[in-house]
């Protein structure tokens, strides 16, 4: 039975509780004052003798919670100096014994918290929570008890009130002394999975700190693009959030690679390398210059290779309709022309722009001052793409265009923030005056075939990425856009055949046996062919064998294996990406489906009313159609 404390009443005659916090795998947390020292506090509540299941770590006793408790009090106390690690004060047990877990209280909300309500974040605020979370793991990893954290995820990185972030929760650490795991009933690295570690989810081997921060670029990803890695599977960032610079792209690749010794090896080296680049971003931020925007490839990303992180800028209130705010007091050109002079290597784009907006009206119009305050324009449009201000950043970039319209990139930036708006007319208006200004560029003929796909016109979406692989025919992606328009035109032949090609170009790729999984399953259901029915089984099989934790992929699995009559290893797979994501109603059905056929009423019963409990509109008519049935046998004589 599970215990709730009331606000208002006090446990252990030293703590009274404020309010609810939240719920866990062990019971409940708490918002308490310790009376004593006058101090707020966090307090997780084990009752005696309580039992529960936690989809994370599996099915736990109430003795396996309290070593979970004992071991979070204990590791914690190794780090009391550090900021960046969660203090314990205590573990108290009462005359019941019930045990309370005694910890400071943090009152910015975890990171999770703030990644939903705010979506990708600003990448300072990125760069200096990293920068946190290394300062804690260095700490962790060097101690002489030679810890592994092993759950690593947003939910347990918590927020001071001053942005500072802290890590909590080690109550399912690797420590030296044991042999390689923590002991609990499914003998499996515990943690939870959308988190773990390539080597955390697939063997039994004693973890590295390598682990951790494998899970620290989960985070970072999941900072940058507000998206779960575990259900994206897409690398770089950028592709996601066009805002991300190259160097911070190949450090998230870089913590995500599967294979250990492929990652960095300590958090030390992390930090380095985010520093040195903060460095050089301090010293030159932003696009490249307006004459050289248009240079080098441009990727999904939606940037130009050049770019960095820039800085955050001061938000003036003095705003026109343009953003920007002519000075209070009118200076002489000269004056207006030095300060803006003096001030071009520095951060402030706001203060920046407000002089040269003051210079333009007044109507100094050389073409190499028009040509840098665009450029100014185009800064602060990234500036407020990594913010999420995308309509400010729609309307910088349109200033830029105002003062510099020959400039192919910018229109082309724009097309990408009217794509991610959602407006893929707009997209396709701008990215074809991209081609008209700059028709040797490949980049901008591949997207407007993405535009055009986006569009229905797959027609004109092939002839664009007939034109991009002709040029250059190595790229794999390029043939994987092409395929994509296949498959919606329904030519699963052709789009069949692209995938291959895509996969002699990068044969690791799992989204490309997938997509082409597809394909064949698509083709096999129409024409009934087992041929590929079989072939689709083996790309999927091998798209999961490549990330195992993709739910989609998974998804496609299992009903492969339900058209191939294996239903024994589908309804494996079918709880396996429940395991991730409990919530979708259409795993439920086809679990429910297999249960009908393997002839076991109750458990498809069970399955369908979950699934029509979460809105599946097939799984009311099986559900209907199984009661009814039911009645029948039952009315018989």
């Amino acid at each position: 039975m599970v215990i709730h404390f009331e606000v208002g009443s006090e446990l252990l005659n030293k703590y009274r509780i404020e309010q609810p916090i939240g719920r866990g795998g062990f019971g409940a947390v708490y918002k308490a004052v310790d009376l004593l020292l006058k101090r707020p506090v966090a307090i997780k509540v084990l009752i005696h003798g309580q039992t529960t299941f936690d989809k994370h770590y599996g099915e736990g006793s109430f003795e396996e919670y309290l070593d979970r408790f004992r071991r979070e009090a204990e590791i914690s106390s190794y780090f009391t100096g550090n900021p960046n690690v969660i203090t314990v004060y205590s573990l108290e047990r009462d005359e019941d014994q019930n045990y309370y877990l005694v910890l400071e209280y943090l009152d910015g909300g975890s990171l999770n918290e703030l990644i939903k309500s705010h979506g990708p974040l600003p990448l300072e605020q990125v760069c200096n929570i990293t920068l946190d979370l290394c300062h804690a793991l260095a700490d962790i990893h060097n101690h002489p008890a030679d810890i592994v954290h092993r759950d690593i995820k947003p939910n347990n990185v918590l927020l001071r009130s001053n942005g500072k972030a802290v890590l909590a929760d080690f109550g399912v650490a690797q420590i030296g002394s044991e042999s390689h795991r923590t002991v609990l009933k499914d003998q499996r690295h515990p943690g939870s999975p959308p988190y773990k570690s390539p080597e955390q989810r697939n063997s039994y081997d004693y973890l590295t700190p390598a682990s951790d921060l494998y899970g620290l670029g989960l985070i970072v990803y999941e900072m940058l693009t507000a998206k779960m890695y575990a259900k994206q599977r897409i690398l770089p960032p950028s592709q996601l959030n066009p805002a991300v610079p190259e160097w911070l792209d190949n450090l998230v690749i870089k913590l995500l690679q599967n294979e250990v010794d492929h990652r960095y090896r300590q958090a030390e080296e992390v930090s380095a390398e985010i520093k040195e680049n903060i460095k050089s971003i301090e010293k030159n931020n932003g696009l490249p210059k307006a004459q050289h925007a248009n240079q080098g490839k441009t990727g999904e990303s939606g940037k130009p290779e050049q770019q960095g992180v820039i800085k955050s800028a001061r938000n003036d209130d003095l705003t026109t309709k343009r953003g920007q705010a002519l000075l209070p007091v009118q200076q002489s050109l000269e004056s207006l022309l030095a300060q803006f002079e003096l001030n071009r290597a520095g951060t402030d784009l706001d203060h920046q722009i407000q002089l040269g907006e003051q210079i333009f009206s007044l109507q100094h119009r050389k073409p190499e001052f028009i040509s840098e305050l665009a450029e100014l324009y185009g800064k602060r449009c990234q500036l407020r793409v990594s913010r999420g201000e995308n309509e400010q950043a729609i309307s910088d970039i349109s200033r830029a265009l105002e003062l510099a319209s020959d400039q192919a990139v910018y229109y082309w930036l724009r097309s990408r923030l009217y794509s991610q708006k959602g407006d893929n007319e707009r997209a396709l208006q701008d990215i074809e005056r991209s081609i008209r200004l700059d028709s040797e560029k490949l980049d901008y003929f591949f997207w407007r075939g993405r535009y055009y796909l986006n569009a229905g016109n797959y027609e004109s979406a092939i002839s664009n990425f007939d034109h991009v692989i002709k040029s250059d025919p190595q790229v794999a992606e390029n043939y994987y856009w092409r395929a994509m328009c296949y498959y919606a035109w329904k030519d699963y032949h052709k789009a069949i055949a692209d995938l291959g090609r895509a996969l002699q170009r990068d044969p690791a790729n799992p989204e490309y046996f997938y997509q082409r999984g597809l394909s064949y399953f698509a083709r096999g259901s129409y024409f009934y062919n087992n041929e590929d029915l079989v072939a689709s089984k083996n790309d999927f099989e091998t798209a999961v064998r490549l990330v195992p934790d993709k739910v989609q992929y998974l998804y496609y699995l299992a009903l492969v294996l339900i058209k191939t009559k294996s239903f024994d290893k589908a309804l494996d797979t079918i709880n396996y990406a429940l395991e991730l994501e409990p919530g979708r109603a259409d795993l439920y059905y086809w679990r429910g489906y297999v249960y009908k056929i393997k002839n076991n009423p109750r458990a498809a019963l069970t399955a369908f009313q979950v699934s029509a409990d979460l809105g599946n509109t097939q799984a009311k008519t099986e559900l209907a159609n199984l009661q009814q049935s039911s009645r029948k046998k039952v009315s018989r004589p």
